[in-house]
């Protein structure tokens, strides 16, 4: 389970780095680049690549603390996936657009939780 967990939060935080990637794109060229915007951004590629190195700790079955923090954060990309998308103008409605990240984020917090006694303990 802590394998499955793993791929789950780098998938995750995959997609929340490419979302800040398309935020900032964004603000580059529509709006301008203003100080919410670079917090925003800030504090999402922080939860992003927290989501990354949580997989990591997953995968090597180490720091469960860690690792669940990293999967409680590939929870956030259901924030920043249709933002992404509406800026790239997918003619898919916004609320489909939720069902993906938020079934990732719980199923990497659940797997991560229940793997827990699977993790190395010091």
């Amino acid at each position: 389970m802590p394998v499955a967990a793993g791929i789950l939060d780098f998938i995750g935080g995959a997609f929340q780095l490419l979302a800040i990637v398309g935020m900032l794109i964004y603000g580059i060229l529509l709006v301008g680049l203003g100080p919410a915007l670079l917090i925003a951004t800030a504090l999402f590629a922080f939860t992003g690549i927290l989501a990354v190195v949580g997989g990591a700790y997953a995968l090597r079955r180490k720091k469960w603390g860690l690792a669940f923090a990293g999967s409680f954060t590939a929870f956030f990309p259901c924030v920043l996936w249709p933002f992404l998308f509406s800026m790239l103008l997918v003619a898919i409605s916004s609320e489909l657009l939720f069902i993906p990240p938020v079934l990732l984020g719980i199923a990497t917090i659940v797997l991560t939780a229940v793997s827990k006694k699977e993790f190395e303990h010091k």
